[in-house]
């Protein structure tokens, strides 16, 4: 009994993501969701709430380590991961654009 084969726009899908829709309208919407959500979440990433709170769960994570070590000035010592990671996000995008130049 030979099974009969889907259409190429019904029933394709890949394994990680949802049936590929049928028609151009439901394509150009599905785009359009995934670009507004990758917009967000590029937001997000460069957003300075998300440093802040990167950068606090930092010191509070390397406060309490130092803290439990019983090193002398803890407090002040837990502020050079957060400079680390300041100076990183301030450094990144300069190397980032460098790269890109050079890739091309």
């Amino acid at each position: 009994m030979a099974t009969k084969k889907p259409s190429p726009a019904e029933g394709r899908h890949c394994e990680r993501s949802a049936p590929i829709p049928a028609t151009i309208e439901q394509r150009l919407a599905a785009i359009e969701s995934r670009n507004a959500r990758v917009e967000s979440n590029k937001a997000w990433e460069t957003s300075l709430t998300r440093r802040l709170t990167v950068s606090a769960i930092t010191y509070a994570t390397a406060s309490a380590v130092l803290y439990t070590l019983l090193v002398p000035d803890w407090y002040l010592g837990s502020i050079i991961p957060v400079c680390g990671y300041w100076l990183s996000t301030l450094s990144l995008p300069i190397l980032r654009r460098w790269w890109e130049s050079s890739w091309r």
